[in-house]
């Protein structure tokens, strides 16, 4: 369902995936978004890991893990909100194209061991929104007090 408000903001409402998240999810979700726009590899590994999603791996696989594959997908994921504004139409290469990239890296690494359900149904979410807005056309203000 889509709302328009007087001042043009659009509200988007989906029925079709309500989820429960857990208060640890919530709490490292942001974690996990400041960590990749920080570059900050010991703490994206370190969230990973508390989402149970990686395992055994000495020092030097995990940062060999997270240069090739972890912050590749963090560069994708947080690009939108490395712009305040993001302009889903003006792109050489569609934004989920690129997701789509680093989606099938990151399905192809055996050692990750399990991949939190919060987490898929939350990718899911804003891969979808994604689709949206660039089917819009629009350029959507990412800016958000939980990236603070």
């Amino acid at each position: 369902m889509l709302g328009v408000h007087k001042n043009g903001a659009l509200s988007l409402v989906d029925f079709g995936c309500v989820r429960y998240y857990s208060a640890e999810f919530v709490t490292l979700i942001p974690k996990l978004l400041h960590a990749y726009r920080s570059k900050d590899s010991h703490a994206v590994i370190t969230t990973y890991q508390k989402l149970g999603m990686v395992t055994d791996m000495s020092n030097s696989e995990l940062q060999s893990f997270y240069e090739k594959t972890l912050q590749p997908f963090g560069d994708w994921l947080t690009k939108p909100f490395k712009a305040g504004s993001f302009d889903f139409s003006s792109r050489s290469c569609s934004y989920t194209e690129e997701g789509w990239a680093s989606f099938k890296q990151l399905a192809n690494v055996k050692k990750i061991n399990d991949l939190a359900n919060e987490f898929i149904y939350f990718d899911r979410t804003f891969f979808g929104l994604y689709l949206i807005f660039e089917r819009m056309g629009a350029t959507i203000n990412m800016e958000h007090p939980w990236l603070d």
